[in-house]
């Protein structure tokens, strides 16, 4: 696409008066204002890949930051992670013990992942809370069903949810920390895959687990 191609602009213009004209009124709301003008952000990232524009929390009755700061800490999370192949959300990491890696999603709530997409850049790997913020604050609710594809079959689970540094610190470890007992040599085992420039959470893990396989005279 070239940048000053007015038929590009165009198309663009039009896209975004469709888009407009589709919802029905003048007022909008910030997740409605997303959806319009999605084809011009996407334009506009294409021009700047560093540029991006997402909705705010919804946050009805903070007053100042450290209230805003303690309203984001209890926003449940769904405890797995994306990647859109095509059109299509596909789990890619997850500790959530009903959903599986591989599973593709339906619907999360009353939304179809195809609308979800709607509202939000087709970016590799999508986080679920990013989704769901930028479609109408759905993010709100601690509670969600979702409706995925397994082996060909359709299921419905009530999502394990978690809070945010619970989700990340488990995926870390779930994804590069692995344990193994040898009961009869006494005998605890660690296997770190891969380590990050900031290890915190790790580290922590790996000081846990040792002092459990001392406890249990594993050395």
């Amino acid at each position: 696409m070239e940048l000053n191609n007015p038929k590009a602009l165009d198309s663009v213009r039009n896209l975004v008066v469709m888009r407009c004209e589709s919802i029905g009124k003048d007022s909008l709301m910030t997740h409605e204002l997303l959806y319009v003008l999605k084809p011009y952000l996407d334009w506009m990232q294409w021009i700047d890949p560093h540029l991006r524009v997402d909705s705010n929390y919804a946050f009805e009755d903070v007053r100042d930051t450290k209230s805003l700061k303690s309203f984001i800490s209890q926003i449940k999370r769904l405890g797995v992670r994306f990647m859109l192949i095509n059109d299509t959300l596909v789990v890619n990491r997850s500790i959530d013990p009903h959903i599986e890696v591989g599973d593709m999603i339906v619907r999360i709530n009353d939304a179809d992942a195809s609308q979800l997409l709607h509202y939000s850049y087709h970016d590799r790997y999508q986080v679920p809370m990013t989704l769901l913020k930028n479609y109408n604050a759905r993010h709100l609710t601690n509670k969600y069903t979702i409706t995925l594809l397994r082996n060909g079959e359709q299921h419905t689970v009530d999502a394990t949810t978690y809070n945010g540094n619970q989700t990340f610190k488990q995926m870390v470890i779930n994804d590069q920390f692995k344990t193994k007992l040898y009961e009869q040599e006494k005998v605890g085992y660690l296997e770190i895959e891969q380590f990050y420039p900031n290890n915190s959470y790790l580290i922590k893990h790996i000081k846990t687990t040792i002092n459990e396989f001392k406890k249990n005279n594993h050395y």
